[in-house]
């Protein structure tokens, strides 16, 4: 086989036939990549890759989350010869040290930007329209000239990234070029995180709110079901020895799979990977509840106009309906829970 065959060309060729549309060669260093896809607005990655030069076989895993499962990918051109496979290998470690050099540098100057902004904005007041609409209170947000929330996005260090915005009417966005993967928000007024006892994960910040107020529980926004697992891992490095929650969203209308359990399940099997324990659970919606187009613990609690539902998950907290996962370095337990809790 002539040396000339390029692997990374025929797996960008296979993104592109999946819907991927990148602006760059794809980077084959066994690691997952976040990219854009047919259709999605600006800022929006609903695509991830995974590609593979060892032992010269090219391969990769092609995610498009707006299709179905993942696609394998294997490549047909044969496989690479040691020169080859050396200078495949060394272009890709260059070009990744330059791109994450780039990208912090990116993110960094972004940073200095939010850190401005959030400083300076005013304290997001109880009334504003979304709150209301979510019948949620404000938990570390604030609110900009244009009257759209913020809410920051931070690290393990308490390091403020970027904000998410939302608007009055519940439009969503951050900052362009900003950091988000692994980022969150702690929800706990009364620190009583430092108290022991579980901790709850929600995707949106409505979610997380209608968490922490039913159950009085330190509760972390996630942001979205792609971030879940990044941030579920976040947390548990942080706090290795408590049970992590994951109060999924019910992607029920989605056309192929549903991404917000999908996202959860993630999660789970993360902390479950780091020796931690973890599981999710669903909101029990009813088929009528369901066909109103309600998704998440926000929806349950509003609908039901009592916050019995989540305090019912909370009790019965303790009782494991699935396993999907051991930890063989010490005895902790590992839990998916995805039932209608008697409601």
């Amino acid at each position: 086989m002539s040396d000339i065959y390029d692997p990374i060309d025929e797996f960008a060729s296979a993104l592109h036939e999946n819907g991927f549309r990148l602006e760059a060669r794809p980077v084959m260093d066994s690691a997952w990549h976040r990219a854009p896809v047919e259709g999605d607005k600006p800022g929006t990655t609903s695509g991830s890759y995974r590609g593979f030069l060892d032992d010269g076989v090219p391969r990769g895993i092609i995610n498009n989350f707006k299709h179905a499962e993942p696609v394998t990918w294997i490549g047909k051109g044969g496989n690479l010869s040691a020169p080859a496979l050396s200078a495949r290998r060394a272009e890709i470690a260059a070009s990744k040290k330059a791109d994450d050099h780039s990208l912090l540098e990116q993110h960094k100057a972004v940073a200095r930007v939010a850190y401005g902004i959030f400083a300076n904005a005013r304290p997001a007041p109880t009334n504003h329209p979304y709150l209301l609409a979510k019948q949620i209170d404000s938990f570390g947000l604030k609110i900009d000239k244009n009257n759209r929330l913020l809410v920051p996005l931070r690290d393990e260090d308490g390091f403020l990234w970027s904000f998410q915005w939302i608007d009055p009417d519940g439009r969503k966005g951050y900052l362009k070029g900003s950091r988000k993967a692994g980022l969150f928000h702690i929800i706990d007024p009364n620190q009583s995180i430092k108290n022991g006892g579980h901790i709850m994960i929600g995707e949106g910040y409505s979610t997380a709110a209608a968490l922490h107020e039913a159950s009085r529980r330190a509760t972390v926004v996630g942001f979205d079901s792609g971030n879940l697992s990044a941030v579920a891992s976040a947390i548990h490095k942080l706090h290795p020895g408590r049970t992590l929650i994951i109060g999924a969203d019910d992607d029920h209308n989605a056309k192929v799979f549903n991404g917000g359990i999908k996202g959860a399940e993630k999660a789970v099997t993360a902390v479950v990977s780091e020796g931690g324990s973890a599981f999710y659970v669903v909101p029990p919606f009813t088929d009528a509840e369901k066909a109103a187009g309600l998704t998440d613990w926000n929806d349950l609690r509003r609908v039901r106009g009592i916050d019995e539902s989540i305090k019912a998950l909370i009790r019965s907290e303790c009782e494991v309906s699935k396993q999907i996962g051991s930890v063989k370095t010490r005895p902790v337990r590992s839990m998916v829970r995805e039932r209608d809790f008697g409601l």
